[in-house]
């Protein structure tokens, strides 16, 4: 009876510290798991500076036309305030470079994680009133 009780302690004992030793490694996977997901999200933008979205960091590169300098309107055909600052630009005499959603891929993927269109840039960087953006145009040169 003694030979069976202490068979059984050791078979209890040696599924205990196997159950141990597995929690301790699923435990310990779970967390090297987190840091490589914590190491993951610490994703630098790339493109412009510091264009970070409400969502979190824009990972997709910048369209290479929007880097250069002067002013491009990013637009959709088929907008109607896309069609309003451009008649606007127009207007005003602005020399801009349209890039349009349909005819770009790269053009439309960045609008999508900037949350749509029109989008306005001014020597690579995103003008972000439009409205006052105008105002100063047509201040600065308004007499030409």
């Amino acid at each position: 009876m003694k030979k069976i009780y202490l068979t059984l302690c050791a078979i209890l004992g040696a599924m205990k510290s196997f159950y141990l030793f597995h929690s301790v490694v699923f435990i310990l996977g779970i967390g090297v798991t987190s840091i490589g997901v914590v190491d993951a999200r610490n994703l630098k933008p790339v493109g412009i500076g510091n264009d970070i979205h409400p969502r979190g960091p824009v990972t997709n590169t910048v369209p290479e036309a929007i880097r250069g300098p002067g002013v491009v309107a990013m637009l959709e055909e088929n907008c109607s305030h896309a069609r309003q600052l451009e008649n606007k630009l127009k207007e005003l005499g602005v020399p801009y470079k349209p890039l349009y959603a349909e005819e770009n891929l790269d053009v439309y993927n960045f609008m999508t994680t900037q949350d749509g269109g029109p989008l306005l840039y001014e020597d690579g960087k995103r003008v972000e009133d439009i409205e006052k953006f105008l105002k100063e145009y047509k201040a600065k040169n308004g007499n030409k």
